[in-house]
């Protein structure tokens, strides 16, 4: 399976966007130069494993979803996951994923 900078570098950005946190927020974080997150969103550098763990704890995602898309969580973890995503909601996008749910499920 190749690696793809690209889409991993979008999928840092997204988390960040996601988390409100600016390039240089998550530089301190992970402990990276805030440069290298730059390069590293864009793809013009290659994150060595040690600044990939760092990116995944500092933005609470999973290697496998950061390197492949792939989202093999347990079932704790995925609850954790959505409950993240829903915090940054505001009140109108509760409502419609509220409305969603129970549509879903007939209710």
């Amino acid at each position: 399976m190749d690696i793809d900078y690209i889409n991993i570098g979008k999928r840092i950005a997204s988390r960040r966007d996601q988390l409100h946190l600016t390039q240089a927020e998550l530089a301190e974080k992970a402990n990276i130069g805030s440069k290298h997150i730059s390069s590293i969103e864009t793809a013009t550098s290659t994150p060595s494993l040690a600044a990939i763990m760092r990116i995944c704890s500092s933005l609470e995602m999973n290697a496998d979803y950061l390197l492949f898309g792939v989202n093999n969580q347990n079932p704790d973890s995925l609850m954790t996951d959505i409950l993240h995503h829903l915090i940054a909601c505001n009140q109108q996008e509760l409502g419609d994923i509220l409305h969603y749910i129970k549509a879903s499920h007939g209710q």
